[in-house]
């Protein structure tokens, strides 16, 4: 078995390369910032003569995207022109005759704002941002292509992934805050409600989809909300850390808690301290 790993460098991606090697699996990697640009052409091109080549049965987990929701407001052409481009290029590969299964991380932002909590995989779709409806073409894509060309497909939409080393989001940002010594800043009242599940779970949930024949669209989730004063209170435990409420972000989601087709542990105070350490 060959797998071809994109976002191979990324916050989960780079964890599931090292699981990958641990279990001294062939692996093809791409990733932006080895200068590889799935959404063009030539790195398309290159893909396909490396897979056709191989003579091994290929699985593609396809991590590679932008995904900073409030940029993607901002640029929204650079979120679409990417993420889309790129998952076509991997869905073309899909009609090769070696490439049995595609695995895409996708996002609960293709729900959008909640009608109903926990968030079950028939909710309704309705994105917020170019970000989460940029996923959920994807998604549509990667399915048509499957009835086109026979591959099996498993749509992962991950809820809220932390860990060590996250650049993004709350956890990078409390990360900042600790280690300049700068007063954190909170949006609102702090009672946002989150569904957090841990970076190393997300990778070993991904790499169970892609060697087991389980397909479909799934929720990756804890069951467990949880809200941004928590995750703060937990934090002020072990380290100085200065809060502020500024006001909140217009149209930021409320509540957001899976339902879980693959259920992970939910957050801990000893995991947020973790994920945290410096």
């Amino acid at each position: 078995m060959l797998y071809l790993l994109t976002g191979s460098h990324g916050f989960i991606g780079s964890r599931v390369h090292q699981l990958l090697e641990e279990q001294s699996a062939d692996v093809i990697t791409v990733d932006l910032k080895k200068g590889q640009d799935l959404s063009k052409n030539s790195v398309f091109e290159s893909l396909r003569r490396k897979i056709q080549s191989a003579g091994d049965d290929v699985v593609i987990l396809h991590l590679a995207a932008l995904v900073d929701a409030r940029e993607s407001l901002e640029q929204p052409t650079k979120y679409f022109g990417n993420n889309l481009a790129a998952t076509y290029h991997i869905a073309q590969l899909g009609a090769l005759d070696n490439v049995k299964k595609i695995v895409f991380t996708s996002s609960a932002a293709v729900y959008g704002e909640p009608e109903y909590v926990p968030i079950d995989v028939s909710h309704p779709t309705k994105p917020k941002s170019p970000y989460g409806l940029s996923k959920l073409y994807e998604e549509q894509l990667l399915e048509q292509f499957s009835e086109e060309y026979g591959y099996d497909l498993a749509i992962l939409r991950l809820f809220n992934v932390y860990g060590e080393g996250q650049e993004k989001g709350l956890f990078g940002a409390l990360r900042r805050a600790i280690e300049t010594g700068k007063t954190f800043r909170i949006f609102g009242d702090g009672e946002q409600v989150r569904d957090y599940i841990y970076v190393g779970d997300v990778a070993r949930a991904i790499l169970d989809v892609a060697t087991s024949r389980t397909t479909g669209t799934m929720n990756v989730a804890s069951g467990v909300g949880v809200t941004v004063n928590q995750i703060v209170e937990w934090v002020r435990e072990k380290y100085p850390l200065a809060v502020e409420y500024a006001d909140p972000i217009p149209g930021e989601i409320r509540e957001s808690i899976g339902k879980p087709d693959i259920m992970l542990p939910k957050i801990t105070k000893e995991r947020v301290w973790t994920a945290l350490e410096l």
